[in-house]
Order: C-alpha cells, then sequence, then structure tokens
C-alpha cells in the first residue's frame, strides 16, 4: 500500500530517469480500486463485529393503530440482553400502550389460570415475538412522551444467559394523530451511538451484551406511510354460544391476495371500547377466544348434576390487514357469543386430624368428618 503514498513528480530528464514515474502514474488507478475494496472490506468487517435491529415499514391512515415490526441480525456475536432506545414524533405519533393481549404462561408454555380457572393475560403497547418468548426472555417497556422516545429491556429471569434469536423481535402499536393528511412518512429511528436520545438530562443509546460484554448495535430507521388502501372487511362473523372451551368466532375471507385479520372484543355492544385479542395478525378465517369468562358461580342446584351455567354475554368484531401493513378497522354488526361453565364435581376434603392416643401397646388415632367440597371443573 506504501507504493500509493508516492508522489508523481513531472522530471525533465531523459526517458531512462522518467521510468520511475510512469510506473507510479500507471498503479495509480489500481492503488485506487484498493483503497476503496479495503474501505469497503473494513465496514463489512465492522458491522460483522457487531449486531444490527431494523425498524420496518408500514402502513395506515389518520386516526388509525398501525403495527411496525422490528427484526434483529446479529453478526459474530449472540447478544443475551439488550436495550433499545426507539424514538418518534410525538405531534404525530402516539404509542398505544394497551394495544396488544398476551396470555401469561408457564414454564411449559401452558396458559396460567387463576383460582377460578380463568386464564390470565397483560396488555401491552409491544409485543414480543414468539421466539423470543421460547427463549424466556422478558421485556420491560419504559415509555418517555415528552421526548419521544421509548426504553425497551430484553433480558432473561436471573442467570439466563439464552442468546436472542435472529429473526423477528418486536411489534409497536402506534396511533396516527386523525389531523394528518395523506403522503407523508412519519420517521420511527433507533437511537444507537451516532444518534443519542436525551431523557432525564443524559444521553441515551441502543445496547448489547453477552457473557463477555458489551457489543456494538447499529439502529435502522423504519417509518410509516399515511395514507393507504384497506381491504374490505371480511362478513358473516359469528361467535359460538355455549361451548365449555372457550368461545369460537368465524368469518367469511377477504377474496385479496395475503389478508389477516384481528378479532375485537368488547363486554357490551359497544365498539369504542373493543380492544383486540390474540397475540398477533392471523390467516385463519376462526379464533377461539380462550380468555372469555365462563360463569363465576355453581348453576342452581350446585352439586346435583344440574347443566351448567353460562358466563357472560361477549360481543366481536373482525378486522381485516393487507400484507404491507393497511388496515381496514372493524365495524359494523357485532357478533355476541358466550361461554358455557364446567361441570361441577363432589370432593371429600379431609375434615382434619382431631386426636392422637398414645396407649401401652397400640397408637389410636381418630379424626373429624370429612368436609363435603362442591368444586367446579377448571376448563381447557
Amino acid at each position: 500500500m506504501s507504493i500509493c503514498l508516492v508522489p508523481v513528480k513531472k522530471f525533465r530528464k531523459p526517458l531512462r530517469s522518467l521510468a520511475p514515474s510512469l510506473v507510479f502514474s500507471a498503479l495509480r488507478p489500481l492503488c485506487l480500486v484498493v483503497v476503496l475494496l479495503y474501505s469497503v472490506a473494513s465496514a463489512y468487517a465492522q458491522e460483522g463485529e457487531g449486531v444490527t435491529v431494523e425498524i420496518g415499514h408500514s402502513a395506515g391512515n389518520a386516526g388509525e393503530t398501525v403495527e411496525l415490526p422490528v427484526d434483529f441480525f446479529r453478526g459474530i456475536h449472540q447478544p443475551a440482553t439488550m436495550v433499545l432506545w426507539i424514538g418518534y414524533d410525538p405531534a404525530r405519533l402516539t404509542p398505544v400502550e394497551d394495544y396488544f393481549e398476551t396470555i401469561v404462561r408457564d414454564d411449559q408454555g401452558n396458559p396460567v389460570r387463576d383460582d377460578e380457572g380463568h386464564v390470565m393475560t397483560t396488555r401491552s403497547g409491544v409485543r414480543a415475538d414468539f421466539s423470543l418468548e421460547d427463549t424466556g426472555k422478558m421485556l420491560t417497556v419504559a415509555y418517555h412522551p415528552a421526548e419521544g422516545a421509548i426504553a425497551i429491556s430484553i433480558a432473561g429471569l436471573g442467570t439466563d444467559q439464552a442468546a436472542i434469536p435472529e429473526g423477528p423481535l418486536l411489534t409497536l402499536a402506534f396511533r396516527i394523530d386523525p389531523s394528518l393528511s395523506v403522503g407523508p412518512t412519519l420517521d420511527v429511528v433507533g437511537h444507537d451511538t451516532n444518534n443519542p436520545v436525551v431523557v432525564d438530562g443524559a444521553e441515551r443509546r441502543s445496547s448489547a451484551s453477552d457473557t463477555e460484554g458489551p457489543i456494538v448495535l447499529a439502529m435502522r430507521d423504519g417509518g410509516i406511510l399515511v395514507g393507504c388502501s384497506a381491504p374490505d372487511l371480511p362478513e358473516n362473523v359469528t361467535a359460538s354460544q355455549g361451548r365449555s372451551d372457550g368461545i369460537l368466532i368465524a368469518w367469511d375471507a377477504v377474496d385479496s391476495p395475503g389478508v389477516t385479520y384481528r378479532v375485537y372484543r368488547a363486554d357490551t355492544d359497544d365498539l369504542e371500547v373493543a380492544l383486540p385479542l390474540g397475540e398477533g395478525w392471523v390467516e385463519a378465517t376462526d379464533f377461539l377466544d380462550i380468555t372469555a369468562n365462563p360463569a363465576d358461580s355453581m348453576a342452581p342446584g350446585g352439586c346435583n348434576g344440574a347443566p351448567p351455567a353460562d358466563g357472560p354475554t361477549y360481543y366481536y368484531w373482525v378486522a381485516s390487514r393487507t400484507p404491507v401493513g393497511c388496515e381496514q378497522p372493524p365495524s359494523g354488526v357485532a357478533a355476541s357469543g358466550f361461554r358455557r361453565g364446567g361441570k361441577t364435581l363432589l370432593t371429600a376434603g379431609f375434615g382434619g386430624l382431631g386426636e392422637v392416643v398414645f396407649g401401652a401397646v397400640l397408637l389410636v388415632l381418630a379424626w373429624l368428618s370429612p368436609a363435603w367440597v362442591c368444586r367446579r371443573k377448571r376448563h381447557a
């Protein structure tokens, strides 16, 4: 490479004295090519030393809620923890903090139920991808609306150091300001080393680490296009009445390629208070709502074999979305359904130890009569 640093001078000497200068002049284009290739290779080498988080693109109309994907690409490192700082324009976008429904699951992936047998759920404005949940990672989300920033921590429980899987990472939910006109793209940016955000008087940057220490993390920005052509809404939406394992919602498919669906539910026949169910959009044309509650009390007659009671009535609507993320919000008449309670079981509960008498030879045990208890069978 030192040959590229030798200046080419003009010599007024015999031809043999000009030979070195002519050689250098001939090599100059080759040197420039070598330098360029070296720079490109260095850039790729530096990128390979770290990891990249890419914010995706989506589209929606003014006043609508839009989902924005975030993907993860790793180089030679496999980070176990990450903290992401994501920025947006708070005058034009608002995070929807209760948009996604997540079913609480145990270590085996089974839904966790409360004492009444109801499936436990949480709601958030950020949904972790299934692959992230499979590794036991937990999300902690903090919103900073004044600065237009969201802080998302991804880490395992305790000493867990499993690598964060490459590919889809999480999904964000934003509501577009209803006063916006068609056309602009609303930037959603990643705050990394080159683009920090100031929160609480300090610069904040996205970061990643593994067992050996920090890893270079680069962010790629995304955005939301305002104005799009939404698909038709599905027709013939129905909801089951009387199933014990949940309420089954079904509908006709929209005649358009790549359309996906999302079910909304409310406790009353009021679309304004309906919230989306499930953990993402689905291609199927049915959805089983296992979080609908059955009856809170036994049917009259208790344990004498009376039919189980019906649970509260729920109201459902279905939204549709194109492959580029343009959503048709739910509307129209709701489909109503309810869930039937489980069967009652008669079980004997231990009444308690009453007396222990030690004799010379015999040990005498006495106990109280069993307490018969009527229990409701837990639902599938």
